[in-house]
C-alpha cells in the first residue's frame, strides 16, 4: 500500500514538471495610431495605406492598432479635430491583418457620446463581418458594467487585453470610455487594484495606454514610473501610443520573466506629414512620419509569459506624386530613386532611425 502511495507520488510530481515545461508561443506586431486626416480618407483606395507592409501584418498570429477616431456610419468623414470614419477605412486595415484594436483615446468622444455607442455598434457589425477574429477594448456599452479585458484564445494561449486612454478632448457625461489619467492618484490606486486580481486569470496580459506629452521624444517621468507600476501589478506588455512619435520601448526583467514596454509607438498613417518639406528632414513633423512594425515574439511557460524577441521594423510615410500617403518600409525608401528632394530625405531618416534603436540596445 505504501508504495502504491510513492508511485501515484512519483507520477504526479512527473505531470507537474512536465506541464511546468510546456510552452507555448505568440508573435504579435504592435503598430502605432491609425488617424483619419482629409488626406488620408480622400484616397480612393484605402488598402493601397498597407499594400507595402501587409505581408508581414499578415505573417503573424495577432496585430495591434489605436483606431484614433470614432466609426459613425450615418455621419461624414470628418478630419482633425473631430474625427469620424465609416467602416470601410477600418474594414482595409482588418483586411491587411490587423485584428486587435484600441478603442480608447483622447479623440473617443469626437462624435459626442452617441459617437461612441455607434463606434461600438459598427465594431461589432465589422467583427460579425471578419468572422469573430477581431477583437477590442476602450468602451463600453453598459456604463453599469465595471473596466474588463477583452480575451483572446490564440495557439492556446489565454491573452488579455485592455485598453485606456488618460484623457478625452470632449468630456463623457457617462463612462463609456476607459479612462485612467496617470496623474490622478485615485484613478491609478484603483486600476492597480484591479489589475493585481485580474491579471493571473491570464496566460499573457496587454494593457493599451493612450497618454503622455504629443511630439515628445522621451516619456515623462510620471508615465514611465506609472508604466512600470502596471508591470509590476502583472502586465506583461504595456503598449503606449498618443504622442504621435516613436518613443523608446524597453524590455525589464520582473520575476525572473522579461516584459516589454513601449512608450510610444508613434503614428502608423496619419496626414501629419502632410505638412512635411522633404529638403528639412529634421523637422518635428518629419517624426509623426517615422515608426518601426515591432514584431514580439513570446513565449508562455506554465503560467508565465516570456518575451523571448523584441524585432523593430523601420517604416515610414511615403507622399506619392498623386499626394495619397502610404505606409512603406524605410529602408526600401531610402533605396529608391524618388521625386523632388524624397531620396534622400529619407537616406537622412533612416540613419536617424538606425541611431534610435542602436541607442536602444
Amino acid at each position: 500500500m505504501k508504495k502504491n502511495i510513492y508511485i501515484i507520488l512519483y507520477i504526479f510530481l512527473i505531470i507537474l514538471n512536465l506541464e511546468a515545461q510546456t510552452s507555448s508561443l505568440l508573435e504579435c506586431t504592435f503598430l502605432g495610431d491609425i488617424m483619419s486626416h482629409n488626406v488620408n480618407y480622400r484616397m480612393k483606395n484605402y488598402n493601397l495605406i498597407y499594400e507595402n507592409v501587409k505581408d508581414i501584418l499578415l505573417s503573424d498570429d495577432l496585430s495591434f492598432a489605436n483606431l484614433e477616431f470614432p466609426i459613425v456610419a450615418d455621419r461624414p468623414y470628418s478630419t482633425y479635430p473631430q474625427f469620424n470614419v465609416q467602416p470601410p477605412y477600418v474594414a482595409a486595415a482588418m483586411r491587411a491583418g490587423i485584428e486587435v484594436f484600441s478603442l480608447a483615446n483622447n479623440h473617443s468622444t469626437d462624435q459626442s457620446e452617441q459617437g461612441v455607442l455607434k463606434t461600438l455598434a459598427a465594431i461589432l457589425l465589422l467583427k460579425e463581418e471578419a468572422g469573430g477574429n477581431l477583437f477590442y477594448s476602450g468602451l463600453r456599452g453598459n456604463i453599469t458594467q465595471s473596466i474588463r479585458p477583452e480575451t483572446i484564445y490564440k495557439n492556446g494561449i489565454k491573452i488579455g487585453f485592455l485598453a485606456l486612454t488618460q484623457f478625452l478632448n470632449i468630456p463623457q457625461e457617462h463612462p463609456f470610455v476607459y479612462v485612467v489619467d496617470y496623474n490622478n492618484e485615485k484613478q491609478v490606486k484603483e486600476l492597480i487594484a484591479l489589475l493585481s486580481r485580474i491579471t493571473s486569470q491570464y496566460d499573457l496580459f496587454i494593457l493599451s495606454y493612450h497618454g503622455g506629452v504629443e511630439y515628445a521624444e522621451l516619456p515623462d517621468p510620471g508615465k514611465v514610473s506609472f508604466f512600470k507600476m502596471l508591470i509590476q501589478s502583472g502586465v506583461d506588455i504595456v503598449y503606449g501610443h498618443h504622442p504621435h512619435v516613436l518613443q523608446p520601448f524597453e524590455v525589464i526583467n520582473y520575476n525572473n520573466a522579461p516584459k516589454l514596454i513601449i512608450y510610444s509607438m508613434g503614428n502608423f498613417i496619419s496626414g501629419q506629414t502632410w505638412r512635411v518639406n522633404p529638403k528639412d528632414p529634421y523637422s518635428m513633423w518629419a517624426n509623426t512620419g517615422d515608426s518601426v512594425l515591432l514584431k514580439v515574439s513570446i513565449e508562455v511557460r506554465g503560467a508565465e509569459a516570456h518575451i523571448k524577441k523584441v524585432n523593430p521594423i523601420p517604416i515610414s510615410h511615403y507622399i506619392k506624386p498623386n499626394k495619397d500617403i502610404v505606409v512603406q518600409k524605410l529602408e526600401t525608401l531610402a533605396g529608391q530613386s524618388l521625386y523632388s528632394s524624397w531620396s534622400n530625405y529619407y537616406k537622412i531618416r533612416l540613419a536617424r532611425m538606425r541611431k534610435f534603436l542602436k541607442s536602444l540596445n
